[in-house]
Formats: structure tokens, sequence, C-alpha cells
């Protein structure tokens, strides 16, 4: 039932393989946990759409089944689902989505570590947002991606790291394009004291679609800093090439390079009951399903507490601005703000079954169409989820 899943496949053997090899100690812990969540939600615009939204109530059913291996050497988990999705009056919009994830590490001698990971997802809903960029998708998608990567310390206090992730995106609306996206990275992190370490990193990112390639090559140099064991702060900062090919029309075509900065800001706090974070983003990113590549800013602002020792609740806002001229990364030029806020109250009932109310708000602006639109969703979701240790 999957489509072109080879490489997914061959991903899970390995994560399998990895969960089977032989561990040089003894004490595995392997989990399995079957769980099922029940949503009900009010959505005024169920399609995301400019102008006047329809809306609709959602039920969605998720049955999902997660199985984890770990040793002092080894983890390992794979986990998978299904989304029944069920609209009160739009039954046109009724689907069975699935999903399946397998993360896998192996310590290979004190210094060397390698993981691996691989995931596929079937999303049907027309008001999606793409989690990397919140550009808005308005169609099915099936996403597949699968990384690779390692680490070895050098010396006590030096470690270099090297990574490699494919992606791909394909989508059922005519006029969205699929793509495809290599992502390959080496970075080197220097332990200054022991609260600070200074970071270099070099990334190469291949971004294609049937009409662009877009290639961003990237420096930066970074410092983390995790002070009175309650903060934390990330800070990265650099510069980029971007070299970008399009098809423009008919035998057209063009090329063209130009530089520019990257950074990115993290500032964390985690305490016993409050906690708090801030980051920043600046990058050159593949565009869901538009002709190339778009300049995206964007920051987010998240602050949550526990009330109770049962409850706890969250607020979280984030803001995108996704900018691209015509014929720069992308064919068509891209002009999209993205605004969301997300509130959530969660309760747990009992160590198995837990409740959440949750409101979620979004607000689009597209520059380039002169159009907006915005949405409203009020959600209540029942979990219900137990640990069996074998």
């Amino acid at each position: 039932m999957f489509p072109d899943l080879r490489h997914f496949k061959r991903g899970v053997l390995a994560l399998l393989l990895l969960a089977a090899a032989p561990a040089q100690v003894s004490g595995q812990e392997l989990k399995l946990t079957p769980s099922i969540a029940a949503k009900e939600e009010y959505n005024d615009n169920i399609f995301l759409a400019t102008g006047n939204g329809v809306d609709d109530f959602i039920t969605t059913l998720t049955p999902a089944l997660e199985l984890s291996s770990t040793t002092e050497r080894r983890n390992a988990s794979l986990s998978g689902g299904v989304n029944w999705l069920k609209y009160a009056r739009h039954t046109g919009s009724d689907a069975v989505d699935y999903f399946v994830n397998g993360t896998g590490g192996y310590l290979i001698t004190e210094r060397l570590a390698v993981s691996a990971g691989a995931s596929y997802r079937q999303n049907s809903r027309p008001d999606q947002l793409d989690s990397d960029t919140g550009l808005s998708i308005n169609s099915e998608s099936k996403v597949q991606g699968y990384q690779a990567g390692g680490s070895y310390a050098v010396t006590e206090k030096s470690r270099l790291s090297l990574s490699y992730g494919y992606n791909r995106q394909d989508y059922d609306r005519s006029g969205l394009v699929g793509s495809r996206q290599h992502q390959a990275s080496a970075g080197v992190s220097h332990a200054l004291t022991p609260q600070a370490s200074l970071e270099e990193a070099f990334s190469f990112n291949r971004q294609l679609t049937d009409v662009s390639q877009v290639d961003n090559y990237s420096a930066t140099l970074g410092l983390a800093y995790r002070f009175r064991e309650l903060w934390s702060l990330s800070l990265r900062g650099g510069g980029r090439y971007t070299r970008s090919g399009l098809e423009t029309g008919g035998a057209g075509s063009s090329s063209n390079g130009e530089g520019g900065w990257v950074g990115s800001l993290s500032f964390n706090y985690i305490g016993e009951q409050l906690n708090g974070a801030v980051s920043f983003n600046r990058d050159v990113s593949l565009s869901a399903g538009r002709t190339g590549s778009t300049e995206r800013t964007g920051g987010s602002v998240r602050l949550g507490n526990r009330f109770t020792e049962d409850l706890s609740g969250a607020v979280d806002f984030g803001y995108s601005w996704n900018k691209s001229n015509r014929d720069q990364f992308s064919v068509l030029p891209i002009d999209e703000k993205t605004m969301e806020l997300d509130c959530m109250l969660h309760y747990d009932i009992n160590k198995d079954l837990a409740i959440e109310a949750n409101y979620h708000h979004v607000d689009i602006d597209y520059g380039q169409f002169r159009t907006h639109a915005n949405q409203n969703i009020f959600m209540l979701r029942l979990v219900m989820r137990h640990d069996f240790f074998l």
C-alpha cells in the first residue's frame, strides 16, 4: 500500500539490524507501548482558504504502536499508526492516513557513535502548513525522510560530527510541485569550559524540483553556553553562497549565484514548574509545493508551566516570513508571512490516561497575491497509552 517505499524499507531493515546487533553489556530494556487518541475539533476554515472559509467539526482517531529497545550502548525504536479523519458535513474530505518512524543509535567505541533514522507520513488534511517553513500546502502530502550520522571524540574536549539526510515531498494537487532534498553537514565542537563550547559547522543543501535546482553552501560559527543549571543559550552566525538553476518556461532557463547571511538563536529556561524558550532562524529553505526555494526568516516564543503534579499548560507563538524574488531562488516569486498561536492545557487523569484542550490560530498574508487567510481551531483530545516491559 505504500507508494515507492524501497528506500524506506531498507532504512527500517537497517534499524532492525541495529537493534538486533549483539550488545556487549547486559541490562537491555525492551518496551512495547500501544496507544489510542480521540480528538474532536471545530475548524472555522477547513481548507485554509482566503476570504470567507467554510467550517466543520472533525473527528480524528489515532491508534498507534511503538517498540523500543535500549541498552548502555544501543538504542532503537520503531513506531507507526493510523489517522482516521471524519468530517461531519464535508464527507468528501474523509481520509485514512498513516505514519511510520524508526530511529536508532549505537556506541561503537567510547569515542565513536553512529545513528540513523527513517520516516514516512501521509497527510490528507487540506489545511496543512509545512513544518520547516510555515508555508501553506492545501493538499494531501506524502513525505519521506532518511538520515544517517556519526560523531567522533577527537580529544577529551573536541568532537567531530558528520550527517547526511534525504527528504522527498509529493502532493496530489496539480498546482503544487513535488521536491527532493539532499543535506550534508560537518561540524566540530570544542569545550571551552564545563558550561561553554565553541562550534563550527559547514553544510551543503541541494534542493530540487522539476523546474529548479538550488545549491546552498553555508559556514557558521557558534557558541553554546549553559549557566545557573536552568538557563541555556545557543548562538550561531555565518555566511552562505546560493547557486540557483531555474527553468523559466519553454526552452528558457536562468542561472545565478548570490551570497547572504545565516543565523540562529535559541534561549531556554527549564525550571521545576516554569519553562520557556525563545528562538530565531534565518536560512535558505526548500519551499514546500512551490517552484524552488525561499529565504526564510522566523522566530518563536514558548512559555509553559506545571500548575500541579497533574495539570500543565503552554502558550506558543511563531512567526515566519518566506521571501524569494522571481528567478532568485524560485521560478515564481514568494512572499508569504505566517503567524501561529497555540494555547494548550493538559491534565493527567492517571498514568495511562490524559486529556488535552487546545486552541490554535493561523494567520497567513500572501503578499505576492495581496490576499489573506486565517483559521481558528478549538480541540479536545483524549489519549490512552500503556507501557509493557518485555
